[in-house]
């Protein structure tokens, strides 16, 4: 199962700067913001941003009061792109999940979080 739009496969990386944007407060999120967020050098996060961009997935506005600043935000189609990427991971986990009792998912559930908290932290686990 490949995610595509309008016939062609999307890449992660497109998918992933999509998301930064649609979880921003205002919707709005920098070069910067992206890089931070995905944990990628700001040229990365630069060059992935233009390929969204390429492929009609943001645009760019005017910063605000800070004429220096971009503000990246999701068109149209990438905001659509965005709710298809969602529903995308969420039906392949359902269907990863289809043969687990409830138990085994709460087990799951818990062990996976341990592991979040752990990686986010300092390694050791709780």
């Amino acid at each position: 199962m490949t995610l595509t739009d309008s016939g062609s496969p999307v890449e992660l990386s497109t998918l992933l700067v999509v998301g930064v944007i649609a979880a921003a407060p205002d919707g709005m999120a920098s070069v910067g913001q992206v890089a931070t967020a995905l944990e990628v050098a700001p040229s990365t996060a630069s060059r992935l941003v233009a390929r969204a961009e390429v492929n009609g997935m943001i645009v760019r506005a005017g910063g605000g009061r800070d004429a220096r600043t971009t503000s990246l935000r999701l068109t149209p189609q990438g905001a659509a792109l965005h709710e298809r990427g969602l529903a995308f991971r969420f039906a392949r986990l359902r269907a990863a999940l289809a043969a687990f009792t409830a138990d085994q998912r709460h087990q799951l559930a818990d062990l996976l979080t341990r592991f979040a908290d752990g990686a986010a932290g300092d390694g050791r686990a709780p």
